[in-house]
Order: C-alpha cells, then structure tokens, then sequence
C-alpha cells in the first residue's frame, strides 16, 4: 500500500468514527470541536502508525501524519454536503 493510501485509510476511518460519535451523541460546539479534534490526532497516530510499520516510507511518517489530520475535517464536511444533497434530492424529512 502506497503512503498515499495509508492517509487516506487512516484519515477515513477517523472520519467515519467521528461522524458515527457524532451522530449518536449529538455533538455541539465545544463538544464537537474536541471530538473532531481527537479523531484527527487518532488518524495522525494511525498514519503515523501505518508508515512506521511499513519498511519502505519510514521516513515520511510526519507529513502522513499531518495529512491524515487535516484530511478528517475535510471528509467530514465531505460527509455533511454529500448528505445534505441526498436529503434534497429524495425530499427527506429535515427536522
């Protein structure tokens, strides 16, 4: 798996995390900010992790990291438009 592939998978996987966390608890404003914020730190270990555990890339462990993290909050806002435009385009209830 390539060192691309090990960010994204890590930054995905924090990402579905945090939006299943913050679905079911209902995350607001200081509460979601902190969640999102450790579920980026989970996918900078994660990458961290992945590339360190492969013997090629050892040496780009940082900038995995840094990229997984910064691509959670990305996806997630990725998630939310997605969502929001299946829930317009099947005229779901919005309450």
């Amino acid at each position: 798996m390539s060192g691309a592939a090990r960010t994204l998978a890590a930054a995905s996987l924090a990402t579905a995390g945090f939006a299943v966390v913050a679905h079911r608890s209902h995350l607001e404003d200081t509460r979601f900010l902190v969640g999102l914020g450790a579920f980026c730190v989970l996918a900078a270990i994660l990458a961290a992790a992945a590339t360190l555990a492969s013997r090629r890339d050892r040496n780009r462990w940082l900038g995995s990291s840094c990229g997984a993290a910064v691509l959670v909050p990305l996806l997630y806002a990725g998630y939310i438009a997605v969502r929001f435009a299946l829930c317009v385009i099947t005229e779901c209830d919005k309450s």
